[in-house]
């Protein structure tokens, strides 16, 4: 015979199982806006009859369970869509931080028209050709000491900004490990908690969630591999298989001097045992991936196929260095143009040859950062005088003078600019072009990641997000659940009143 009460403990069953999904409901919607919270849903199983005889006695005995249980609160997650959100926000982050910082080399190289390399190029070729036309005229000479002052000014200008811009991107690298070091650690403090927590065999459901939410933002920082134990515990791998994390332990990253005195990422040597092989050594770079290794490619790429600031840097100083080697050659084989000046130890009928337009660097190769003219040209009394402009001696500053030399010096500089064997306008487009392919081709990949991950995050979203919908469904289910069970427990009372009360009475 079943127990007198037992309907009504089938009532109350249902009774908390429908407050529980009640509760679960309401705190999926409280938590619809909030950044990495995952839909949760109850699971219930039937109870088995009352009675340990119950367990040997065949189903055909018709014996009637006892109700509802909840078996666990389980969270709408699924691990390959992790994984693949993950995998993506690595490469777009990658991308995106490229990006940024090519954008920024393309508008120092390009700039304002009027202040760009090419502007100030043609500048300086063109005050060649107006002191050709007019080698003993002053203003025009002087003007050309300007536009060479300028140019000068131009490429240093580009240069500094791009030091600047490769210090930052240094310290950008120092800022990215500081940030991993404070994930990781934060992850192994939740890996601890969520251990503890789960030892009942109830899953740890919102501070999964906060872990969760960390591997997404690790992930943007460098590439990771992750897998759960046996154990439950949790281990966090990158660089090839190296641990990040293990459960608890944190394996930190450090910085260290490379050959050319930046810094760059490596495995922090207190985070590892006494002669251990990854204490002290480089992450490779190939491996590294997210925000990490862009701004570690920016910092460090020389070469074309992976250029970084370094390299235009070089396409810069290789630049100054023809622009220098080119104009000095013609230059110093001219005359210089007496002033007429008593003071001025030049007036003497001129033998200057070997004369520099610009600084020759004193032996060394010229650096966009060293470009300057010469100190005879930069000399503000006598200097607009040592421009050479003519192949022959200049012995009078009369241009009426049969003596006062020609402008093929002058006009053999101006030619320079359209020389297709120097290239000086080419390398300058070349530059350019060089950039802006090389940005084209970045923001082309920003985009097209940007699109893959904006997919996995709505198919991952889309399972495990909260609909308002669903919610308004499950809170309605089990509100009518509970009214259910509630008339349940009514009969049931109303049953026993009678078997309790008026069983036996006569009337």
């Amino acid at each position: 015979m079943r127990s007198t009460f037992s309907g009504i403990e089938i009532g109350k069953s249902g009774i908390q199982y429908s407050q529980k999904g009640l509760d679960v409901t309401g705190h999926n919607i409280a938590n619809v806006d909030t950044a990495g919270y995952t839909r949760q849903r109850l699971v219930g199983s039937a109870r088995e009859p009352f009675g340990a005889i119950a367990r040997y006695l065949p189903l055909e005995q018709g014996r009637v369970g006892a109700g509802v249980r909840v078996q666990i609160l389980d969270q709408i997650r699924d691990s390959f869509l992790d994984r693949q959100f993950r995998s993506e926000q690595t490469l777009y982050a990658e991308w995106v931080t490229r990006t940024q910082g090519l954008t920024y080399v393309e508008s120092l190289l390009q700039g304002d028209a009027t202040a760009s390399l090419s502007g100030s190029l043609k500048n300086l070729f063109d005050a060649f050709n107006d002191v050709a036309g007019a080698p003993f005229d002053a203003a025009q000479r002087s003007v050309l000491r300007q536009r060479g002052l300028q140019i000068c000014q131009d490429i240093r200008k580009v240069y500094t900004r791009m030091t600047e811009m490769l210090s930052e991107q240094e310290l950008c690298v120092e800022t990215v490990v500081g940030q991993i070091n404070t994930v990781t650690g934060s992850i192994a403090r939740l890996n601890e908690s969520i251990y503890f927590a789960e030892l009942d065999g109830q899953p740890a459901n919102d501070l999964r969630d906060k872990r969760n939410l960390l591997l997404d933002e690790l992930s943007g920082y460098i590439n990771i591999e992750y897998r759960e134990t046996a154990e439950g515990k949790l281990v966090v791998t990158t660089d090839g298989g190296r641990e990040l994390v293990n459960h608890k332990a944190v394996n930190r990253i450090g910085l260290m001097d490379n050959a050319d005195g930046l810094s760059i990422p490596c495995w922090a040597a207190d985070t590892f045992g006494p002669g251990d092989p990854a204490a002290d050594t480089a992450l490779d770079s190939s491996l590294m991936g997210g925000e990490l290794k862009a701004h570690l490619d920016l910092m460090t790429g020389t070469s074309v196929d992976q250029p970084g600031i370094p390299y235009f840097i070089n396409l810069l100083n290789a630049y100054a260095q023809t622009l220098v080697t080119s104009v000095n050659d013609i230059h110093n084989q001219g005359f210089r143009h007496p002033n007429g000046n008593e003071g001025d130890p030049d007036t003497a009928p001129s033998t200057g040859m070997g004369i520099d337009f610009f600084w020759d660097g004193g032996g060394q190769p010229i650096t966009a950062g060293d470009l300057r003219l010469s100190d005879a040209i930069a000399d503000e009394v006598y200097g607009i005088y040592n421009i050479c402009a003519s192949s022959q001696i200049v012995s009078s500053p009369d241009p009426e003078d049969l003596n006062s030399g020609n402008n093929e010096i002058a006009k053999a500089l101006f030619q320079l600019y359209g020389d297709t064997t120097v290239g000086l306008f080419g390398l300058v487009s070349s530059m350019v072009l060089e950039i802006g392919t090389t940005l084209g081709h970045s923001k082309t990949m920003t985009s097209t990641q940007q699109s893959l991950l904006l997919s996995a995050d709505q198919q991952r979203t889309s399972i495990s997000g909260v609909s308002l919908d669903e919610e308004m469904t499950s809170l309605i289910m089990y509100q009518h659940a509970y009214s259910g069970s509630s008339r349940v427990i009514t009969a049931m009372d109303e049953a026993l009143e009678v078997l309790i009360n008026k069983m036996g009475l006569v009337g």
